[in-house]
């Protein structure tokens, strides 16, 4: 093994063609290698070159060349090369042309290096730097909707604590603020505890505690947390449990809780007058549930749903969906993201 190919390197040498002898393509073994032939294997030929460059760079690599020659410069080019195999490699090529004492060019001589390793850890690098911007603008909406949740609910607990101040308020409309405060207030408990619960599910430190009770009362507890809600937007709710669900099973009932809420609200928040909204429990068989049974809970409702093209950030943190953003409803996006995280 020569220095050079012990430094993986490829070397190469082009001859052109004269009246004299036909021009002809040198490769070192490593050059060979690196566009998949086999030692020895290359022809020398300009069309066993051309086979071997990645059909959506052949084009470019080609036209590359032939301005280096036309102007009579070196050239460096990176591009990708097919291996028989499949493997698609990068390389950096780099040509430099030589000339006899009339000026015309009778050899290239250059190196090719494979780009693979350093291209690869680039795009990786890219990936990286684009999903952590795409963060930040998420934080950075998510923090700007926020705010609007937060001051909303605020401003309306203090203008009718205000209010409330007045000694001269009647009682009916010292009952319909004292009502205002505690919503308002139950709002932003809400927004808290989903903010706080996103923040220690990204530390890991989010907490379960397993304990046999009943999934009826479950699902009865939550259609009980939305029931006001619901009525309020005339939409109706309906729950049925199959027979094969047992009594008793072994869940943490709080974080059950939260994830069926979560559903429900959002399944009212997007419903219309006169909508409904069900919930239902099963036993899952098949081969989800081989070695032990497998409930499933679904809440269905008949609302607008979710456009396609909206569904891959459906569950993502710091972030609502396009759809959600156009509607009329509020909300920060927490709720979902939250609920399939607890259930994992």
């Amino acid at each position: 093994m020569t220095a050079i190919d012990a430094a993986e390197t490829g070397v190469f040498d082009c001859l052109v063609p004269s009246s004299a002898e036909p021009g002809k393509i040198i490769w070192s073994k490593y050059h060979e290698i690196l566009f998949g032939f086999a030692p020895g294997e290359f022809d020398g030929t300009s069309h066993s070159f051309r086979s071997r460059l990645h059909p959506e760079d052949r084009d470019r690599v080609i036209e590359e060349l032939a301005r280096a020659r036309q102007e009579m410069r070196s050239y460096e080019i990176e591009t990708r090369v097919c291996h028989p195999d499949g493997t698609v490699k990068w390389v950096l090529a780099r040509g430099k042309p030589f000339f006899d004492d009339s000026l015309k060019r009778i050899r290239v001589r250059g190196t090719v290096v494979d780009m693979t390793d350093k291209k690869r850890l680039s795009e990786e690098l890219i990936a990286a730097k684009e999903k952590a911007e795409a963060a930040t603008r998420s934080k950075d909406a998510f923090l700007a909707s926020i705010s609007h949740e937060i001051r909303t609910p605020l401003s309306a607990i203090i203008g009718f604590a205000d209010l409330l101040a007045d000694p001269e308020l009647v009682s009916n409309d010292r009952a319909t603020a004292v009502e205002v405060v505690r919503k308002n207030g139950r709002h932003l408990l809400e927004l808290i505890n989903d903010i706080l619960d996103v923040s220690c599910m990204e530390l890991g430190k989010l907490t379960t505690s397993i304990r046999n009770y009943s999934p009826a009362h479950v699902i009865t507890e939550a259609m009980a947390a939305v029931a006001k809600k619901a009525q309020e937007k005339q939409v109706t709710l309906s729950s049925s449990i199959a027979p094969n669900v047992p009594t008793i099973i072994a869940t943490d009932p709080f974080r059950l809780r939260q994830i069926l809420m979560n559903l429900l609200v959002n399944a009212v928040k997007f419903s219309h007058a006169g909508g409904h909204i069900s919930i239902s429990a099963h036993v899952q068989t098949g081969s989800h549930s081989k070695t032990s049974p497998c409930y499933v809970i679904d809440v269905q409702d008949s609302g607008a749903g979710i456009a396609p093209e909206f569904i891959d950030s459906l569950f993502k943190p710091f972030a609502q969906s396009q759809a959600t953003k156009a509607s009329s409803q509020g909300g920060v996006g927490l709720g979902l993201y939250l609920s399939r995280e607890i259930a994992r």
